[in-house]
């Protein structure tokens, strides 16, 4: 009886201890897909997550509190259906900020269904003189031919981007540029033929309602191998600090560890709620109880095996002894 109660004991406290690894495993583990908030590697964000705390939202009708808030948009895979147009223009509409960084045409789906006066044109704006690294990934010098006065731009001297888009802008009455290519730079299409010289806008931005979009028209410009370039961290301070930053993850493909991940964090949420937190504690408490108890009836299972292997072990060696002895007396064998 004591022997299957033991037994039962490890294999709850079994079960308990792989649920906390696999939690353990999910939320902490490293994540290589591209944007995850969980991504170390080049094309990941959690330089950008661990700074600014992203809250990773599957809709913008989840968020509540939209004044003061930003959401990013970034590298969208499929173009904006009418209900997630409509969602977002009401989140700008009443004080949010809305960021919408993409070199692709994909996101003027966005744009056009918000009535802004900035397009994303989908080519590559190269720059031979002003770069970081090569001519693809170019510089905009903002103290020659920046925005200067845009308070996103202050103690911004040059911002890095990769790969980036020229911008549309319609009308400068609504729109208005905040950083520029430099005039040595060019765009070209995808196959690769010359469309024009610069200076491009690559970053713009425009009112609407109370809030506010910001376009940059490069999909990588927040990542880990992009943001720390330049006065690119300057910017985005300037743009993120002391605001609830929320990132769209509509747009991109199902991944199911962030998933998982955003689910558990959910669950954390909603359990540490009063009175929930306290229905926690005290499956905590007695899960911990059972762990103790298990560990220390396995103990004292180990110390009496232990100690009746030692009395047996201790009576074999007499009975083998007295029965040396008495065979000795019978057949007349002495000692030497």
């Amino acid at each position: 009886m004591q022997g299957t109660k033991i037994l039962l004991n490890s294999i709850v406290v079994s079960f308990i201890i792989a649920i906390i690894l696999f939690l353990a495993l999910v939320s902490f583990a490293p994540d290589s897909s591209p944007y995850s908030t969980n991504n170390y590697g080049w094309n990941g964000l959690q330089e950008l997550n661990s700074k600014y705390q992203l809250q990773e939202v599957n809709s913008l009708s989840s968020i509540q509190n939209r004044k003061g808030s930003i959401m990013l948009e970034m590298a969208p895979t499929t173009s904006f259906s009418n209900s997630s147009i409509e969602l977002a223009k009401i989140f700008v509409q009443n004080g949010g900020t809305l960021v919408v960084a993409d070199s692709t045409t994909l996101s003027n789906s966005l744009l056009q269904g918000l009535g802004l006066h900035i397009q994303i044109v989908g080519n590559i704006v190269e720059d031979p003189v002003y770069n970081w690294q090569s001519e693809t990934q170019p510089t905009a010098p903002i103290s020659s031919f920046g925005n200067q006065g845009h308070s996103l731009l202050s103690g911004v001297v040059a911002l890095a981007f990769t790969f980036p888009s020229s911008l549309t802008i319609t009308s400068p009455l609504y729109a208005n540029a905040i950083a520029l290519s430099s005039p040595n730079s060019f765009a070209k299409t995808s196959s690769g033929s010359r469309a024009g010289s610069g200076p491009f806008p690559l970053i713009a931005s425009e009112n609407l309602g109370a809030g506010r979009v910001i376009v940059i028209g490069d999909s990588n410009f927040f990542i880990n191998s992009v943001w720390t370039h330049a006065n690119n961290q300057v910017f985005v301070n300037n743009l993120l600090a002391n605001s609830t930053v929320y990132l769209d993850t509509s747009q991109w493909p199902s991944n199911s560890q962030a998933s998982v991940r955003s689910s558990l964090l959910s669950a954390y949420a909603y359990l540490s709620s009063v009175p929930y937190r306290y229905v926690v504690a005290a499956l905590f408490i007695g899960a911990s109880i059972i762990i103790v108890q298990a560990m220390t009836a396995s103990n004292i299972s180990s110390k009496k095996t232990k100690t009746i292997i030692q009395t047996r072990a201790s009576s074999f060696n007499k009975d083998i002894i007295e029965r040396v002895r008495r065979d000795r007396e019978k057949f007349g064998t002495t000692h030497e």
